[in-house]
C-alpha cells in the first residue's frame, strides 16, 4: 500500500482557439508505503500521517492488480463557500446502537459534542418534530434512549441535536453552537428481495448473452409474481459518472432528503478562541475548469435492455440479451419487484474477441508522401497464438514493404507493426470497413 500526495502546480495558458485556460502540472510524491498480509475475506487497517492537501491511496495485490482511492485532507475554502455561503457549524457526532429499527423498538443514541453544553435532541419528519428532549452534554459525551413510536412507520425521519456553549467573558469565549444530524433507518428488510445473477465470466462479441436470475428472501415465504428487468451496459460508460445500479428497495425504504432548513446568526459571531485564518494564494483557480470541446472519439457502446419477465414459482428465470461487435466489460443489472417487495442484483461480464487488430492511419496524404501505418494486434485469449497477417492496399495507396512474418503472441500481449506506404498522384478517399 502506498500513500501518494498529488501536488498540482497551476498556470495560465493562452491559445487562439480556446483563449486563456487554467492548466496544471501534477507531481506524485510517495509519502509512505506499508505491507499488509490478509487472508481471504479478511479486513485490515493501515495508518499514514497526512497534511493539508490532495492524496491518493494505492493498493497493489500480488497479481499486480491495482486499486486506488482519492481523498482530501484538511480544511478547504470550498467547505464554507458551497451552497448558501454561510459558515459551516461545528458538528455533533451521533451514533446509533443498531443499523436498522422497527416501530416499537428502543434506540440508544450516543452524542459527542465538540464542546460541553446544553441543548435539545429531536426526532424530525418532513411534517415537523415528533419527539424532543432537553440534553446536557458533558465533555465525554452522552447516551440517551429514544422509543420508536409505532406510528413512525415512515422513511423521512432524522435525529437532530443542537448543543450551545454559553459565552464566558473571563476567558473571552463567545457563545458557540454545534449541530448534529443523522438519518433514522426504519427500512423493512423483510420486504427486500435478494437477486443472484448467473452469467458467463467471459464471452465473445456478436453472441447472445444468457443471464439466469434467481430470487430469494431472508424471511418468510417466496412471494408470487416476481417481475425482473435485466440490462447490460458498457462499464466504461457507467464509470464516467460513477453510476450505481438502481435499487428499487432503496428508493422506497431508503434515506430521504432532510426536509428542513436551519437558520441562525451564530455564523456571524467572531470566535474569540478560534484558530488563525489560513492564507491562500492562487486567486480563483479552484473554480476554473478547462474549456473547449472535448476530442471526438468514435467508440462502440453497448446498452441493451430486455423486456421484463416474470419468474417461476421457484423464483428462477432466464433472460437473453443480444451483444454486438463490442470489446470490453459489461455490467449486468437487474431490478426485481412485486406488489410489496423489491430488490436488485448485478454481475460483470468481459466481452473479448480472440484477436483485436486496430489500424491507425493519417487523415490525408498528398501525392508522393511517404508515411507509416500503425497496426496494433492484441491476443485476448488465455493461450499463445501464432497469427498470420495479410495486408492489401487499393486506390492510390502503395505498400512499400513485404507481407509481415507470422507473429507469435502470448496471452494478453499486444504487438505493434509499422507498415510503410506511399501516396500516388491523384484524388482518392479512404474508406474503412463499416463506412457507408
Amino acid at each position: 500500500m502506498r500513500l501518494i500526495r498529488e501536488r498540482r502546480d497551476y498556470y495560465w495558458n493562452w491559445t487562439e482557439s480556446e483563449g486563456w485556460q487554467s492548466q496544471f502540472d501534477q507531481k506524485d510524491l510517495v509519502e509512505g508505503e506499508q505491507t499488509l498480509d490478509l487472508n481471504a475475506d479478511e479486513t485490515g487497517k493501515v495508518s499514514f500521517p497526512v497534511e493539508w492537501g490532495a492524496y491518493r491511496l494505492e493498493v497493489k495485490a500480488p497479481n499486480e492488480t491495482v486499486s486506488s482511492v482519492r481523498f482530501w485532507a484538511g480544511y478547504s475554502w470550498q467547505d464554507n463557500s458551497d451552497g448558501s455561503g454561510a459558515a459551516r457549524p461545528d458538528r455533533v457526532t451521533l451514533k446509533l446502537d443498531k443499523a436498522n429499527y422497527r416501530p416499537g423498538d428502543t434506540m440508544k443514541l450516543h452524542i459527542v459534542a465538540p464542546v460541553a453544553g446544553k441543548g435539545y435532541a429531536m426526532v424530525e419528519s418532513s411534517d415537523g418534530p415528533l419527539w424532543w428532549q432537553a440534553i446536557d452534554v458533558p465533555t465525554q459525551g452522552l447516551d440517551i434512549t429514544i422509543p420508536v413510536d409505532k406510528t413512525w412507520n415512515r422513511h423521512d425521519l432524522y435525529l437532530s441535536t443542537l448543543v450551545v456553549r454559553p459565552g464566558d467573558k473571563s476567558r473571552s469565549a463567545t457563545p458557540k453552537r454545534a449541530v448534529g444530524l443523522l438519518h433514522l433507518p426504519l427500512g423493512n428488510e423483510s420486504r427486500r428481495l435478494e437477486l443472484a445473477l448467473e452469467s458467463p465470466a467471459k464471452m465473445r462479441p456478436n453472441q447472445p448473452l444468457t443471464v439466469r436470475v434467481k430470487a430469494s428472501v431472508k424471511h418468510g415465504e417466496m412471494p408470487k409474481q416476481i417481475n425482473v428487468l435485466v440490462s447490460a451496459v458498457d462499464s466504461g460508460v457507467l464509470n464516467i459518472t460513477d453510476y450505481a445500479t438502481p435499487d428499487p428497495w432503496q428508493a422506497f425504504f431508503g434515506q430521504k432528503r432532510y426536509g428542513a432548513d436551519i437558520y441562525d446568526i451564530y455564523g456571524q459571531v467572531i470566535e474569540g478562541q478560534g484558530r488563525l485564518a489560513a492564507l491562500r494564494f492562487g486567486g480563483d483557480g479552484d473554480d476554473l475548469k478547462r474549456g473547449g470541446k472535448p476530442p471526438v472519439n468514435h467508440v462502440n457502446i453497448i446498452a441493451q435492455q430486455a423486456q421484463p419477465i416474470t419468474l417461476n414459482e421457484q423464483g428462477e428465470g432466464v433472460v437473453t440479451l443480444p451483444i454486438g461487435d463490442f470489446n470490453g466489460e459489461l455490467r449486468v443489472m437487474a431490478q426485481a419487484w412485486t406488489a410489496d417487495d423489491f430488490g436488485r442484483g448485478e454481475s460483470k461480464v468481459v466481452v473479448a474477441a480472440p484477436v483485436i487488430a486496430e489500424l491507425n492511419m493519417p487523415r490525408f496524404l498528398a501525392g508522393g508522401d511517404v508515411s507509416r501505418l500503425v497496426l496494433d494486434v492484441t491476443n485476448l485469449t488465455d493461450r499463445s497464438q501464432t497469427l498470420n497477417i495479410a495486408l492489401a492496399a487499393s486506390g492510390l495507396l502503395e505498400l512499400l514493404s513485404q507481407q509481415p512474418q507470422p507473429v507469435n503472441l502470448a496471452p494478453g500481449v499486444r504487438t505493434t507493426l509499422f507498415v510503410p506506404v506511399r501516396a500516388l498522384e491523384g484524388f482518392w478517399r479512404r474508406r474503412n470497413p463499416g463506412d457507408h
